[in-house]
């Protein structure tokens, strides 16, 4: 009996917490994009790389630990949000929200160490990328209706 209250109890203290939360971020110019959240992690700057007579973007992947960012301004485009609890007399509800908005920000390397001079948008000294992203942020959960 005792295994089973434990059982039901894990079971039912995880259901509590079931959520999710992604951002996924990249600024117009296509050559910077960035995931952060439950499912992706990633932060990706290009580089100009010459093939033949032609200049391509080659995306080169950084670890956001080794990298400081500097929110300079945000500005909220869109927000949306829906609850399972508005429309039903359950005890349990679920939902979401959306978050769209513009963030300009700065890159800098936590070593201080210059970006290749290849890196599409780095500034004249190398030292720092600063661009405009646009972002989408999702949440959704489950939670005890009131």
């Amino acid at each position: 009996m005792k295994l089973f209250i434990l059982l039901f109890s894990l079971t039912f203290s995880i259901s509590i917490f079931a959520s999710s939360y992604q951002i996924y971020c990249g600024n117009s110019e296509a050559t910077i994009s960035t995931a952060e959240g439950h499912y992706e992690n990633y932060l990706y700057f290009s580089l100009a790389k010459v093939v033949g007579n032609e200049v391509r973007k080659v995306k080169v992947e950084f670890d956001p630990i080794d990298l400081v960012r500097t929110v300079l301004s945000t500005t909220t485009i869109e927000v949306e949000s829906y609850s399972s609890c508005e429309e039903s007399d359950s005890e349990w509800g679920w939902g979401w929200s959306k978050n769209h908005y513009v963030q300009k920000i700065t890159f800098k390397k936590a070593d201080n160490s210059l970006f290749d001079e290849r890196t599409i948008g780095a500034s004249v000294d190398r030292r720092s990328i600063t661009t405009t992203l646009v972002c989408k942020e999702t949440t959704s959960s489950e939670f005890p209706c009131p």
